[in-house]
């Protein structure tokens, strides 16, 4: 009789042990099915100084790109991409970049930190596009190119503003990185902006901001540049 009982106890716990390994498994499995993201880079396109600078568009050179994601469920996720001689990404509120799609496991992340990398070969990295309405009501084509923009860090927010972000392989999920030339300007006077000297770009006089042209105001820009960039994930 005691045998018997010692069996059934241990089939017992056997069974308790195969049964919690099984859901284990399960929950661990599930853990890593993917979610279909979509990566999207644009600008701020609102405008400022009373309406007479705006941001229309450009584009960005990507050479690094990292995903660092930390769960409550499963494993954290990292990821990491490098891109020889870079790739150019037009600035686009719809157009998802291909060369950004990861396997991103599902889950319940606590944070959310991507890092970039603008670096051309040889030539610009970011040029942003847009528009300056001078105190005399003549507007001019504005353009700002940036050499470089060395690894940049952004926590990643969901459209609520929190860093709690849940991604869900029934869901798909777009993850908006928006740069900021709104924010970049801020310290750019009218003054300055109404003094700018004049470049003909193909035939059209342009305010070109580099850091050969329009020097004062670039410097301004070049302080601010590596701040104000949201990603917000819906």
């Amino acid at each position: 009789m005691f045998m018997k009982n010692l069996y059934f106890i241990l089939f017992l716990v056997f069974t308790s042990f195969f049964i919690t390994s099984c859901k284990k498994k399960k929950e661990a499995e599930l853990w890593k099915l993917p979610v279909d993201v979509t990566f999207i880079m644009d600008i701020n396109h609102t405008s400022t100084m009373n309406n007479n600078l705006s941001f229309t568009g450009g584009y960005i050179v990507l050479s690094e790109f990292e995903f660092d994601g930390q769960r409550i469920e499963g494993d954290d996720a990292y990821f990491s991409k490098s891109f020889s001689g870079g790739i150019s990404i037009p600035f686009s509120v719809s157009m998802g970049v291909p060369e950004l799609n990861f396997d991103i496991p599902q889950g319940t992340y606590t944070k959310i930190t991507i890092l970039f990398e603008a670096e051309g070969n040889g030539g610009k990295s970011v040029v942003v596009n847009g528009n300056y309405t001078n105190s005399s009501g003549t507007t001019y084509p504005l353009v700002l190119e940036v050499e470089a923009l060395e690894l940049y860090t952004v926590i990643a927010k969901n459209a609520s503003g929190s860093s709690e972000i849940i991604l869900d392989k029934d869901v798909a999920s777009i993850a908006k990185i928006k740069l900021d030339p709104i924010y970049w300007f801020q310290n750019v006077s009218t003054a300055m902006l109404d003094n700018a000297t004049l470049d003909n770009l193909i035939g059209v006089q342009t305010i070109l901001i580099n850091d050969d042209n329009n020097e004062d105001i670039y410097d301004i820009v070049d302080d601010q540049i590596d701040k104000g960039t949201d990603i917000i994930f819906d």
